[in-house]
């Protein structure tokens, strides 16, 4: 198979967008989302996400009619703010991170209100559901036409890394519910979920040391987890006379502490 062979054609793509349309039609949020309704809104904030980067170019360059495809991505109502805790009576339900994956999503594709009458999709319908919509969106997105291929992926990843940098730089992040994110967007957008698997740095201000520690991570040899980011901030810093302390990042070794001294 030659290498045009291989691209999916225009009406092929539309079909995809079409194909995605369909499976957006069945993404009603309401209040049937199990024992995790965190989890249940970051994938579909994820989603959403996801689909509106590329809203207005893919409706461009696929040539497919954007009205339907409009409405359904409005229907998508995530509880951020006053109209998403209209629509799915989740006035108790709030998240930082659910918050800003809504107003990344309406950066990328403004969108009108979402409609208040509902019906439910439970947890195990919207996994099936992410599964098909991110099998197709996937797809669509690694056949762009031949034209317009390379420039498009190069800005869907730029938008990437844009959205994930706004995230990781958030005041309210933290290790934890960056972990959350990137466990809920592995399924929904993997290379996403990559990019906010960044650490942020730390942040040290009035701290007072007596005795031995270490203001910032000591990491084994082998670690394989998430980067650390740089950036870390270390302010007004206090070591008693007695006091052992080593400050910033260090990476396995001998112990911390074998050639630490303090000068007296």
């Amino acid at each position: 198979m030659s290498a045009s062979e291989s691209q999916v054609s225009d009406n092929d793509a539309a079909g995809l967008v079409s194909t995605i349309v369909a499976y957006l039609g069945h993404v009603e949020v309401g209040e049937s989302f199990g024992q995790d309704p965190l989890s249940y809104y970051l994938k579909l904030g994820v989603l959403k996400l996801r689909l509106c980067r590329w809203y207005d170019r893919i409706t461009e360059v696929v040539g497919v009619d954007s009205g339907s495809f409009r409405r359904h991505l409005d229907s998508i109502c995530l509880p951020s703010g006053e109209a998403g805790a209209r629509a799915a009576d989740t006035s108790s339900f709030n998240n930082w991170i659910v918050r800003e994956l809504d107003f990344l999503s309406q950066k990328h594709h403004t969108h009108d209100p979402p409609n208040t009458e509902r019906t439910t999709l439970n947890g195990r319908a919207l996994n099936h559901l992410i599964a098909r919509v991110s099998k197709a969106t996937e797809k669509l997105e690694a056949n762009f036409p031949p034209n317009q291929g390379d420039d498009e992926k190069e800005r869907l990843d730029l938008m990437r890394h844009e959205d994930a940098k706004y995230i990781n730089g958030r005041p309210e992040a933290n290790q934890r519910d960056l972990h959350l994110l990137e466990d809920s967007a592995t399924q929904v957008d993997p290379d996403f979920a990559r990019l906010v698997a960044l650490r942020k740095g730390h942040e040290f201000v009035d701290t007072s040391i007596n005795g031995k520690a270490v203001v910032g991570d000591e990491v084994a040899t082998d670690w394989k987890g998430g980067a650390i980011s740089n950036g870390s901030l270390y302010k007004r810093t206090t070591v008693t006379e007695h006091g052992v302390a080593v400050i910033g990042n260090r990476y396995g070794g001998e112990s911390i502490f074998a050639r630490a001294r303090t000068d007296h």
